[in-house]
């Protein structure tokens, strides 16, 4: 359960961010003239100020720790076919 609870959490803060982005690419659009490029996908790694900056996701920290939980899941599961050879 309490693994389920840190996955919601998660996502409302995944739903949350992609609010904020939404929102900031409808200002970007209106702001435009027909045309000319917007540069949304430049605009996912911006900074607060709209200039390129190093500001992590929640996205990308979900991801990671989704790989860090996968290795350990991974390397338990080997840990385990090895106890069974040795015990064989």
């Amino acid at each position: 359960l309490s693994e389920v609870e840190t996955r919601v959490r998660e996502t409302v803060a995944l739903r949350d961010e992609l609010r904020t982005v939404l929102k900031d690419w409808d200002r970007r659009l209106a702001q435009i003239p027909p045309g000319q490029r917007a540069h949304l996908l430049e605009s996912l790694n911006a900074g607060n100020n709209g200039k390129p900056g190093n500001r992590r996701r929640v996205s990308q920290i979900h991801l990671t720790k989704r790989k860090k939980e996968k290795k350990s899941n991974q390397n338990l599961r080997n840990m385990e076919k090895y106890e069974k050879i040795e015990s064989s």
